[in-house]
């Protein structure tokens, strides 16, 4: 074992393996370097094989091939580091508040009780074109462990096939500040929490996982966060998060945390809860991505519970996103229980059972609101609200669903429809078993289908609002009717979301007043006439196709 106090540079050229045989009694300290305080150690291009720290699962133990301590610094490029142990934490290398970058390496067959591969503690990590792999740890980090770091980052490195008995398979992070780019985590196992990484807060000290243009795949965990596990600051931008499996959140478990996902994709994921996405308390933001093709028996996109907080940071608010393609007994896109949503310019299709179910928990109800988007082609219905929650749409369109296109179910608070379209689902347009419902300056049209628009069970009040129209008599006094709605097939008409758009001459063309409604669902200004039309588009010269000669010089 060697002392390092002063700047120290070994360059193997390829030509040295340093071996350790193990724990040897042989050996007193079988550690290779210790880094102290001012020490420099630059390692190029050699080979480290079976180091073991000193015995014991306490301080002074850590590092079975490196320890760094204090303002130290480690480079390491071009090496090899493998089947080092220790009985503490950093089964390979472990950073004491020191400086530590790891380019062009790999560390692979390592093991200890917390970090299998490597643990880092309030100092600085980098790790540049590495890989880690194959390590194994007993209590948390199979392959990384990070513990209030003040700035760790893994660039275009892979970690996978790690595992651990507890949290985190591939990376542990405790109050670290952390960035993952261009990096694979993947293959990696966990017993407890995050099959592939964990993400917590430690004691006042925020967990921060920022994770971009990287892939999160093929991890499992025996409990929650097949992909991720965070319960504390989580942002995900181009990052595909995929074919991870868990019980709750086979993709992704957010707990109380802050979780922001943009330009992303969650697919092909599985879990019993939450699919895609499972998130309880805090925050969550999902912004032009796609959840999809997840799988789970309740959620099979996003799960989301007791998301309610007194501000819209603490929602879930989901924006110019697509939902598509999930499956689950209940909610095949979405299932929220006790959680405030915001829905805006998302498309929701292809999902099983009904794509968007509505519940409550003790706590209390649900409350939803819908805007600019569109519902449309699920095997269910597209929408259930039910016991104490609200659900409030504007400006979309809920159309060929295989079952309702919405429904207000039992106990229900309110459900609302304003400037929107319902059409051609196979069971009917609305479904009445309890709750208020609104309906204004909304088009309700049965299309094709042989069905009642609406049905509501005895003893319920007549809907309120006004300004609507349907093509029966069956959603009560306050909704007019005629045969002439003439709404053309769903496309895209425009915007970033899929609609039916009124064809000359229907009834809906300047038939209600606008109120305080300026724009519909493709961004287009509400009126294009005298009036606004009813349902979720405008017909003019603004909204639809306009086909224009081209003209060649």
């Amino acid at each position: 074992s060697a002392t390092i106090t002063q700047e120290v540079v070994i360059d193997g050229g390829g030509l040295i393996r340093l071996f350790a045989q193990g724990s040897s009694p042989m050996f007193v300290r079988p550690r290779f370097f210790e880094v102290n305080a001012g020490g420099w150690l630059t390692l190029h291009d050699i080979v480290l094989e079976g180091g073991r720290g000193p015995a014991g699962d306490g301080w002074g133990s850590q590092g079975g091939s490196i320890v760094v301590w204090g303002t130290g610094q480690l480079d390491v490029q071009g090496t090899t580091i493998v089947n080092s142990a220790s009985s503490a934490w950093g089964g390979a290398i472990a950073n004491e508040g020191g400086i530590v970058r790891v380019q062009d390496s790999i560390i692979s067959n390592s093991s200890a009780k917390w970090g299998g591969a490597y643990n880092g503690a309030n100092g600085y990590d980098i790790f540049i074109n590495t890989t880690v792999t194959d390590a194994t740890s007993t209590d948390g980090g199979g392959g990384v462990r990070l513990w209030n770091t003040l700035d760790s980052s893994l660039i275009d490195s892979t970690v996978s096939g790690n595992s651990t008995g507890g949290a985190g398979g591939g990376i542990e992070n405790l109050g670290g500040q952390v960035t993952i780019r261009g990096s694979y985590i993947e293959g990696n196992s966990a017993t407890q929490w995050g099959g592939g990484i964990k993400n917590s807060n430690n004691g006042d000290r925020v967990g921060t996982i920022r994770i971009e243009s990287s892939r999160i795949a093929g991890n499992v965990s025996a409990i929650n966060g097949g992909g991720i596990e965070s319960n504390g600051a989580l942002i995900l931008g181009e990052t595909l998060v995929s074919g991870n499996t868990a019980v709750w959140g086979g993709g992704i478990l957010n707990w109380g945390g802050q979780m922001a996902l943009a330009g992303s994709s969650v697919r092909d994921n599985s879990a019993t809860l939450g699919g895609g996405i499972y998130a309880n308390g805090g925050g969550l933001t999902v912004a032009n991505s796609l959840i999809a093709d997840n799988d789970a028996t309740e959620g099979g996109g996003l799960y989301l519970m007791e998301i309610a907080g007194a501000n819209t940071d603490n929602w879930a608010r989901i924006t110019a996103s697509d939902i598509t393609g999930n499956q689950a007994a209940a909610g095949g896109g979405i299932l929220a229980a006790r959680a405030y949503v915001t829905v805006s310019q998302t498309e929701i299709a292809g999902n099983s059972t009904v794509a968007v179910y509505l519940w409550q928990t003790t706590s209390g109800g649900s409350y939803m609101v819908v805007d600019q988007s569109s519902i449309h082609d699920n095997a269910g219905g597209g929408f259930y609200n039910g016991e104490s929650s609200t659900l409030t749409i504007g400006n979309s369109t809920i159309s060929q669903n295989g079952e309702w296109g919405v429904w207000a179910g039992q106990n229900s608070i309110q459900t609302l429809l304003g400037f929107s379209t319902v059409r051609g689902n196979a069971a009917g347009q609305i479904r009445r078993t309890g709750g208020q419902l609104v309906l204004e300056a909304s088009a309700i049209d049965r299309g094709t289908t042989a069905t009642a628009n609406c049905v509501s069970d005895a003893g319920l009040s007549a809907p309120q609002g006004g300004g609507s129209w349907a093509n029966d008599n069956s959603c009560g006094a306050s909704v007019s009717v005629s045969s002439d709605l003439d709404l053309g097939p769903l496309a895209m008409n425009g915007g970033s979301t899929s609609s039916h758009e009124p064809q000359p001459g229907s009834a809906l063309i300047d038939a209600t007043d606008c109120g305080i409604n300026t724009i519909d669902q493709r961004g287009v200004a509400r009126p294009q006439g005298e009036a606004c039309d009813v349902g979720a588009v405008e017909f003019g010269p603004s909204g639809g196709q306009i086909f224009v000669p081209v003209i060649v010089r």
